[in-house]
């Protein structure tokens, strides 16, 4: 029970620190407050996940549980209009965008009843297990693996039509969203008595970590970039779950002062590699730009040198004559 318990707080801090990151970059962007809709959902989700495996009642876990769905209802909702953003297919699909969120905000109304949550139940290792309302399976069909599986569609149709970088870009997110999706559909199999325990929970982090670095683009997916990110992130996570773990108020005081210190460092770690990589990029967008006009004035001397030949020889011509 631990293990989900941990893993539903790491969703939730690694969410709540690229949505801050990104807000920090640009929060005025229809891209980027979309993504941060996206990063409230996981978070508003995780922090309700938490506190429903650590309820010890039906009633508050029954609360939480709804609270959660909430979450659940939104992210999709969120991740496809962010994707429709990012392929410039928005304007596009606009009134098909609202019809989505009117059917979304009809499921928000009925979130809190009987017809979307039935109640909780004990089941295998868990003491309050979700029991889905006839809504739900609408739902889960219709939102939940509809409008994922749909822009994965129209992400796999824009791969092929565009160039690169941003055919790299696209594959990057499909293949985070695949793997988020693939850990995050552990969490329905006990919801219809498919004995599947939700370990794959962790891996929702993966798709909003995508995101974000497609987001704070510097020439998109920089090798360097990501890895320092990622091996930062994972830092973090370990001396995050190293709190929890703690067994004494002492320790745990301790274990937040190295998690602090190793934030701030980890941050200064990234400011520095990206600063680094922008200064690259801007040299090498100058020096592409130094050839450009470097071939320009050689075709002007071209130009120029059979200008010279014309006009001699028509000159020449008749003085000869």
């Amino acid at each position: 029970m631990d293990y989900f318990i941990f893993s539903a707080i790491i969703n939730a801090f690694i969410a709540g620190l690229l949505g801050f990151v990104v807000a920090l970059k640009n929060s005025k962007e229809t891209i980027n407050r979309l993504f941060l809709g996206i990063i409230i959902s996981v978070v508003f989700w995780s922090i309700s996940y938490w506190q429903w495996l650590s309820a010890d009642n039906a009633s508050s876990a029954l609360f939480w549980v709804r609270l959660l769905s909430i979450g659940s209802l939104f992210i999709p909702i969120f991740y496809f209009h962010w994707v429709l953003v990012f392929t410039d297919l928005h304007i596009k699909k606009r009134n098909f965008i609202k019809l989505v969120y009117l059917v979304v905000s009809i499921f928000f109304i009925f979130s809190f009843s009987r017809l979307f949550i039935l109640g909780v139940e004990p089941k295998y290792n868990f003491s309050f297990w979700p029991i889905p309302g006839i809504l739900y399976h609408f739902y889960l069909i219709f939102i939940y693996i509809g409008l994922f599986f749909y822009s994965l569609i129209i992400l796999t149709k824009q791969y092929r039509l565009n160039l690169e970088p941003k055919k790299s870009h696209i594959k990057y997110i499909i293949l985070g969203t695949l793997i988020s999706l693939a850990g995050g559909s552990t969490n329905f199999f006990l919801w219809y008595d498919i004995p599947i325990f939700p370990y794959g929970n962790i891996l929702v982090s993966i798709y909003p970590i995508t995101l974000a670095i497609a987001i704070l683009k510097y020439k998109l997916f920089n090798i360097k970039v990501i890895a320092t990110e990622l091996l930062t992130f994972a830092i973090w996570v370990a001396v995050l779950i190293e709190v929890f773990l703690a067994e004494t108020w002492r320790e745990r005081l301790i274990e937040i002062g190295l998690f602090a210190f190793v934030v701030f460092f980890g941050i200064l770690v990234i400011r520095s590699v990206l600063k680094e990589v922008s200064q690259k990029e801007k040299f090498k967008d100058l020096s592409e730009k130094l050839e450009v006009a470097n071939q320009k004035l050689i075709e002007m001397d071209k130009m120029k040198a059979g200008m010279y030949s014309f006009v001699s020889h028509q000159i020449k011509a008749p003085m000869g004559i």
